[in-house]
């Protein structure tokens, strides 16, 4: 039987590999982003930053509790799915971009739902994955809000 101490370092190993995804994802929207769009560039630093301090929070924990944190991602399973570059350049408006983006953030939001509701996490790393779910949720938000106005006003905001 699978310890405490071995389930949740799963789970945060888990997380560490979406981050890594989502960091990687954000980078290749960077790389996508046609010249109206460069406004979206400062918005995606954001998300990276974000997975970027998560991505070290949970590695620290990872670390604490005597594991060994994923190095790469080596599931590729969310940004490499959703972030197809060749249907980006098909149709590359400002809203199919941010769609991409959309979804890849649902599946970020899935996997923190998952982690937190399958495994019985100490206290003080329940609180933590929470506050990381927070921020991803914010930052879910805010791809939304982005991906709707742009589907109300067009691809020039």
């Amino acid at each position: 039987m699978e310890t405490l101490a071995n389930q949740a370092i799963k789970a945060l190993s888990n997380l560490i590999v979406v981050n890594n995804d989502r960091i990687d994802g954000y980078k290749k929207a960077i790389r996508e982003c046609k010249r109206p769009y460069q406004d979206l560039i400062a918005v995606f630093n954001k998300m990276i930053d974000t997975s970027v301090e998560n991505k070290a929070e949970l590695e620290g924990l990872v670390t604490e509790m005597g594991g060994e944190a994923p190095a790469t991602s080596v599931m590729e399973k969310i940004y490499w799915i959703w972030m197809d570059a060749e249907e980006i350049n098909e149709r590359s408006d400002r809203q199919s971009l941010l769609a991409y983006c959309e979804r890849g953030e649902d599946e970020v939001k899935k996997a923190y739902e998952e982690e937190l509701s399958a495994h019985d996490l100490p206290d003080y790393i329940y609180d933590i994955v929470q506050d990381q779910y927070r921020r991803m949720v914010s930052d879910h938000n805010r791809i939304k809000f982005l991906r709707e106005r742009a589907k109300v006003f067009g691809s020039g905001t």
